[in-house]
Formats: C-alpha cells, structure tokens, sequence
C-alpha cells in the first residue's frame, strides 16, 4: 500500500481474519452491493464474462475505487 510513505489503513488493523473480511466487504463485494441495491436487495452476483483479451494487473488503476479510498484514508503510522 502506502508503507514506503510511513501510511496504514485502519480497515487493515486486528488479526489476519479482521483484515481479510473488511477488505473484501469494502472492494471485492463493492459491485455485487450496487447490483443489488438495483434490484431492491442488500446484495446480488453477476454473470462475468470471460474472453481472451489479455490485461496486466500488476499496473493499479489511479482512479479505482481501492486507489481512491487509500488516498483518501491512509493515516501515519
């Protein structure tokens, strides 16, 4: 994350489990929660499609939502 800059995230702070679950709740789950609060419902999974187009993820987006929300709460350590 922001390590290098002397930054932490408070929703990475507990044990191992803590961290793994405010994580996921806060970006994995982050499009399933819009997709159903769509339909009137707290949470829904939607179909992925999967082609062959090759993408590099080793590259963080500056504008994604896990980006942004480090910006935005990194705190010094």
């Amino acid at each position: 994350m922001r390590v290098k800059e002397g930054k932490k995230l408070t929703i990475l702070e507990g044990d191992d489990y803590a961290a793994n679950f405010n994580f996921t709740k806060n970006f994995v789950f982050e499009k399933n929660k819009i997709l159903g609060e769509k339909y009137g419902f707290q949470w829904a999974k939607g179909y992925h499609y999967k082609n062959d187009i090759p993408w590099d993820n080793q590259v963080p987006d500056p504008s994604s939502p896990l980006e942004e929300f480090i910006r935005k709460n990194a705190i010094p350590r």
